[in-house]
């Protein structure tokens, strides 16, 4: 019997796919226990040959938001957990014997994020790279922390910053989690829908699971276009928090559109979730992070709280978001939190 879908989303980027393959052929889980679909949108010969020995699934996807591709993995797949795996990242051997494991030993678990280690472009481990360093050693001092529902928030809040929304390769779902509502969101979660499906998790009533045990490894790469690999001021930094002030007005129509689509739990769920990711990306939007910028991103925060948040408990909302910012952006935001009255 399958339990666990694996699914490799593959855009434009063809260089290390292959690689990635290879990892999921020496998982130490049984082969019959699991199952690949293959997301791309390009047709490669040695991709389409080694999936067809292996097995493996391959869907040709003629979507632009990645978001599209994962819906159509998760609904080419029939597996009920989920395993998310970048085409330039890789797994480590007992990945997926391990998530097995952990669903397994708790049945209320809904959303699985393990810790990870960074590799150069050609492979070679980069222990002491700092990207996310402080995040990852974090993981290792506290060991695994389980946080059962309802009271996520509030949980996470008490910690540091563990990244638990960071990189889809370090992430599994229980397909039970998602809501119908949620799946048609996630394609408009543009550039974050890591981020949209921890907070689908927050909102769905499952518990978490945020691992200290190392079983992804992230490829710390030219091309990727990541908020945390430009240097704050840089043509590049100022490049991505432009595109994400520009599709806020997009998440912010689309938490309107849900609100009042449906009174319907799973809605309100869904609203939820989107209400918390805006939230949390207003915070990452000022390509200067003074203090007015700062305090700016704070009102938004009001904003989207009292406009979109009427079912978060604002009393955990404003501290998780600070607990998954930079420790930089989290002071005056904690500042800003006395002064809007979050008490």
């Amino acid at each position: 019997m399958v339990r666990i879908a694996v699914l490799v989303i593959a855009h434009d980027r063809t260089r290390y796919i292959v690689e990635a393959l290879r990892c999921l052929q020496h998982q130490t889980l049984p082969r019959e226990l699991f199952e690949v679909v293959i997301v791309k949108n390009f047709v490669l010969e040695e991709v389409d040959h080694l999936a067809a020995d292996c097995g493996f699934k391959a869907v040709l996807s003629e979507a632009t938001p990645v978001g599209e591709d994962i819906r159509l993995g998760i609904n080419n797949s029939s597996a009920e957990l989920i395993c998310l795996l970048d085409d330039d990242d890789l797994f480590e051997p007992t990945k997926l014997a391990t998530v097995l494991h952990e669903f397994t030993t708790h049945p209320r678990l809904g959303y699985f994020a393990n810790n990870f280690a960074v590799i150069a472009e050609d492979g070679s481990p980069r222990a002491s790279h700092p990207f996310r360093k402080s995040q990852r050693k974090a993981r290792v001092r506290l060991g695994s922390v389980y946080l059962e529902s309802p009271s996520i928030l509030r949980q996470l809040a008490r910690l540091p910053p563990l990244g638990p929304d960071f990189n889809g390769s370090s992430i599994a779902i229980r397909r039970s989690m998602l809501t119908s509502t949620m799946l048609d969101v996630l394609p408009k979660a543009l550039g974050g829908e890591d981020t949209f499906l921890f907070y689908c998790a927050v909102a769905s009533g499952w518990d978490l699971l945020i691992s200290s045990e190392i079983l992804t490894f992230y490829r710390f790469h030219p091309a990727q276009l990541s908020i945390s690999s430009e240097p704050p001021g840089s043509a590049g930094w100022i490049r991505v928090h432009q595109m994400l002030k520009n599709r806020s007005a997009q998440w912010t129509a689309l938490a309107t559109e849900l609100f009042d689509a449906s009174d319907d739990p799973a809605v309100g769920r869904s609203v939820r979730a989107l209400a918390a990711y805006l939230a949390f990306y207003s915070t990452r939007t000022d390509p200067n992070p003074t203090r007015r910028g700062i305090l700016e991103s704070a009102v938004r925060l009001v904003h989207f709280r009292d406009t979109y948040t009427a079912r978060v408990e604002p009393d955990v909302l404003l501290p998780t978001l600070v607990s998954l910012a930079s420790p930089r952006i989290a002071q005056w935001l904690q500042f800003q939190r006395q002064v809007a009255g979050f008490r």
